[in-house]
């Protein structure tokens, strides 16, 4: 969307962001997880994982 709106930068952003969060595999929810890991254990809920989104575009 972010792209279609010309916001290339943004969307940059944002997908680093995910990448970064989905690379360190700790603030993700359980069905990220248990694609990753093949568990839910340490798995976070959607709010939480936004979180994670933000505080790594805020960097």
């Amino acid at each position: 969307m972010l792209r279609h709106l010309d916001e290339c930068d943004a969307a940059d952003r944002m997908l680093a962001s995910i990448r970064d969060v989905l690379g360190e595999g700790k603030d993700v929810t359980y069905d990220i997880k248990r694609t990753i890991t093949g568990s839910t254990d340490g798995s976070v809920g959607t709010s939480q994982y936004a979180d994670a989104l933000i505080a790594k575009l805020q960097v």
